[in-house]
């Protein structure tokens, strides 16, 4: 991440779910439930940018600087980094300093009849990282040559090298221990890598990926009582649609050099604003709630910063 006060910033952003998420498209026209999560152009599962900015944005709300003098450095900062809030008069609005791009997925938790479970990625999901490898100016993946179906893990197959994955039959599974660190080593958090060497991946064909993603997702039926008597308010049953735990996956942020003002202002402790959003971010322990249904325990992730 460049420090220049006359260059962009630019760096890769890893999401980690620390518990099922929720970032909803509203009612949706999915037959099997009734609120969908986001999902791109080819039908996989993903966070909007527009989401996770507002997901930083009001989880930054929530801190509190020390002193009266970091609290007003904190107000420009903040402004900066995420352009006006509603209300501001037309000659007061300016962009936002920092550009987000859509959370796409990477790797995803799947069932396995032996070993418990396993992530899986797929040539596509890698191409998303090598798309924002690119606009960031970091080295892509070099995946051309790689033979799916393939694991890091042998101790999920059965006999005669197949795994059962998602209740899906994966055949002729070759092995590579070493596949996670030649393909991801140079890119990924060292947290996330060690992460994922420890629960085994497995890369399949896109086709096969588009059926792995589907069976993953998890299905929560709600109703809504009707006190005190406790019965269920008529029409008042839904389904809501969750990312699994442990799913990861990749975003990208760019941000503009820091004004001359906040500058002088609050001196030239940061180089950019993205630095000064790894800063709040790790003194958050790096977790935000992102999405709905805070109030249940849902939307937990831990965001990195490449």
């Amino acid at each position: 991440m460049s420090s220049s006060n006359t260059t962009l910033a630019k760096s890769l952003l890893f999401l980690r779910a620390l518990t099922p998420i929720h970032a909803g498209m509203g009612r949706g026209t999915l037959e099997h439930v009734d609120l969908p999560v986001q999902r791109d152009e080819f039908g996989f599962p993903t966070i909007w940018a527009s989401s996770l900015k507002g997901s930083l944005r009001g989880n930054l709300k929530r801190y509190v600087p020390k002193t009266q003098q970091e609290l007003e450095c904190f107000k420009s900062y903040y402004r900066a980094a995420f352009g006006p809030e509603p209300g501001f008069r037309e000659e007061e609005m300016f962009p936002a300093a920092i550009s987000l791009f859509d959370a796409r997925l990477l790797f995803l938790p799947a069932r396995s009849l032996k070993g418990i479970w396993v992530y899986v990625t797929s040539p596509h999901l890698i191409s998303y990282l090598n798309t924002y490898a690119e606009i960031v100016g970091h080295n892509p993946v070099k995946f051309k040559d790689i033979d799916t179906p393939l694991t890091s893990r042998d101790e999920i197959l059965l006999e005669n090298s197949k795994a059962i994955l998602n209740e899906l039959d994966i055949v002729n599974m070759k092995v590579n221990k070493n596949v996670v660190d030649n393909l991801f080593k140079e890119i990924l958090p060292s947290n996330i890598l060690s992460h994922i060497k420890s629960k085994g991946l497995v890369i399949v064909d896109d086709d096969t990926m588009s059926v792995i993603s589907r069976r993953s997702m998890l299905i929560q039926y709600r109703v809504r009582l009707k006190h005190p008597a406790k019965v269920v308010v008529p029409g008042a049953l839904w389904s809501e649609e969750y990312l699994p735990q442990e799913t990861i996956l990749v975003s990208g942020i760019i941000c503009r050099p820091l004004t001359k003002v906040i500058s002088e202002k609050c001196g030239k402790k940061y180089g950019s604003i993205c630095e000064w959003l790894k800063e709040k971010l790790q003194e958050m322990g790096s977790v935000i709630w992102l999405g709905g249904k805070e109030t249940i325990g849902k939307g937990v992730i831990k965001l990195y910063m490449v």
